[in-house]
């Protein structure tokens, strides 16, 4: 990883450190006080850049438990909405029924959906691309529960 001030190169070292201590470095080397606007990291691998956009995830989004506890806020928001529409879609019997059964979260889902499309909101799968999220999430769970078949009693 290369560290660099004011378009030069003031370090390079194995591995990928994080942001506060690629100032730190820097600031060992220039033997003067800098912010961490001041540097860039430069990665050299995958490896290091995979480190680098967790580091700027942390720094903006949130430490991993911050961004757990809101794909957790999520996900159970999303299994309330689904279990309200599943149990009032099993018991009715009109399209009245049906778009009753539908309204509860339709306001929320609107304006939650005008926003992506708006451009206010970014969902970061758009990034990634479904292909590349749906492949990770099939290779995440395979291997999660490849290991709990294998320490079953």
């Amino acid at each position: 990883m290369k560290i660099m001030y004011q378009g030069k190169v003031i370090a390079t070292i194995n591995g990928a450190p994080s942001i506060s201590d690629g100032v730190q470095i820097a600031q060992s080397a220039l033997n003067q006080s800098i912010s961490h606007t001041d540097i860039d990291l430069i990665p050299e691998n995958a490896r290091e850049l995979k480190k680098v956009i967790r580091g700027y995830i942390a720094d903006k989004a949130g430490d991993s438990n911050s961004l757990l506890g809101t794909t957790t806020d999520g996900m159970q928001l999303l299994l309330h909405a689904f279990s309200q529409l599943n149990v009032a879609l099993s018991s009715a019997s009109s399209l009245a029924e049906v778009r009753a059964a539908a309204e509860p979260f339709n306001e929320l889902a609107t304006g939650f959906l005008a926003k992506v499309e708006a451009g206010e909101v970014s969902l970061p799968f758009q990034i990634k691309g479904v292909e590349n999220v749906v492949s990770d999430i099939e290779n995440r769970a395979t291997q999660v529960a490849e290991i709990l078949k294998s320490n079953q009693a």
